[in-house]
C-alpha cells in the first residue's frame, strides 16, 4: 500500500506540473475507481454467500430439531402401546384365573371325605385367586 500511495503522490506532483499529463492521472483515478468497485462487489457477493449459507444451516439445525423431537415423541408412543398391550394380555390371565377359580367354587368340590385341613387349605388357596 505504501508503494501504491508514494508512486500516486508522485504521479500527482507529476500531473499538476504538466497539464499533458491530466489523461494520464484521469485514467489512473479510474483504475482505481473501478478497483474499489471489483473490491466492494467481491466482497459484497461474498457477504450474501456467507449470508445465504447461514440461513440453510440454521434452517437445517431447526428442521432437525424438529426430527429429533418427532423421534421422542416416536419412542413414548412405542412405550405407552407397550404397556397397554401388557396389561390387555394381563387381563386376560386375569379373567381366565377368575373363571377358573369361579368353577373351582362351584363345580370343583371334593367327593371324598378328606381332612379338615387338606380342606382349610384348598377353599384358601381358591379364594386367594380371586384377590
Amino acid at each position: 500500500l505504501s508503494i501504491c500511495a508514494s508512486s500516486f503522490q508522485f504521479v500527482l506532483l507529476r500531473a499538476s506540473s504538466c497539464s499533458s499529463c491530466d489523461s494520464a492521472m484521469v485514467e489512473l483515478l479510474a483504475t482505481f475507481g473501478v478497483a474499489a468497485k471489483e473490491m466492494f462487489e467481491y466482497n459484497r457477493e461474498m457477504y450474501q454467500f456467507d449470508q445465504e449459507q447461514k440461513l440453510d444451516r440454521e434452517l437445517l439445525r431447526q428442521e432437525m430439531q424438529i426430527k429429533r423431537f418427532d423421534l421422542f415423541r416416536e419412542d413414548i408412543r412405542d412405550l405407552v402401546e407397550l404397556t397397554v398391550g401388557k396389561m390387555e394380555m394381563y387381563h386376560l390371565v386375569g379373567a381366565l384365573v377368575l373363571e377358573i377359580a369361579i368353577i373351582f367354587f362351584t363345580e370343583g368340590r371334593m367327593r371324598t371325605a378328606a381332612p379338615p385341613f387338606l380342606l382349610a387349605l384348598y377353599w384358601l388357596s381358591a379364594t386367594g385367586t380371586m384377590t
